[in-house]
């Protein structure tokens, strides 16, 4: 395959951060792909290098391509919430504490758990439109870290209750050892910055990292 010069250049980066900027369908997960080869090729052992993207889908393609065309099944492809999962989880096996993936339970359900925590605060049902914009709040505040007025100027919903309801459903999840899908980013970022012992562990698990 022929490069341009400035995907080579991108190709051939090693160490500090490179950002990869270009319109769908450019190419950039090609150039991921041959960057990691070359990186194998040059005597990087290839499970030291984490390459993570969004979608289940997208990682698997990519595992699957890297394998077809290099013959090797070592490459670490993972979405980025399954990457942030599987550090909370080690943290949580290390410090014995237990911790349940809400979409995955069999006993509770966020709708439901949100429902009767408003009906036990408000006394009525909760509106469907208002469990919508509850969630819809819930994720933009966490998953572009800002605080619960910020998130409500940035999407214009009005939900005079949230920051109440919010509370008590973190809450929550914090007494029976929850976490939501919409956790595992902001929880991960937490547990970094505050435990440096488990920030070092993961940077001298993975020599390079690669988000696609």
């Amino acid at each position: 395959m022929i490069f341009t010069r400035t995907q080579q250049q991108a190709i051939a980066h090693r160490d500090g951060p490179c950002l990869v900027l270009a319109v769908p369908g450019a190419g950039k997960t090609t150039i991921l792909l041959e960057r990691l080869r070359q990186l194998e090729a040059s005597g990087v052992p290839v499970e030291t290098i984490a390459s993570i993207t969004f979608s289940r889908q997208q990682a698997m393609d990519m595992k699957n391509r890297y394998t077809a065309e290099n013959g090797n099944n070592r490459a670490v492809f993972s979405t980025i919430h399954a990457f942030c999962y599987r550090i909370l989880r080690e943290y949580a096996a290390e410090k014995h504490i237990r911790m349940e993936l809400l979409e995955a339970s069999n006993t509770y359900n966020k709708y439901r758990i949100v429902d009767a925590l408003y009906r036990q605060r408000f006394h009525r049902p909760m509106p469907e439109d208002e469990q919508n914009d509850f969630f819809r709040l819930d994720s933009f505040m966490k998953n572009t870290l800002q605080s619960a007025e910020q998130a409500k100027k940035k999407t214009a919903i009005r939900f005079s209750r949230f920051e109440t309801l919010q509370k008590a459903y973190q809450q929550f999840k914090s007494e029976h050892h929850l976490i939501d899908f919409d956790d595992m980013l902001w929880r991960t970022l937490q547990l970094l910055d505050q435990e440096e012992h488990i920030r070092k562990r993961w940077q001298q698990k993975y020599r390079y990292y690669q988000v696609d």
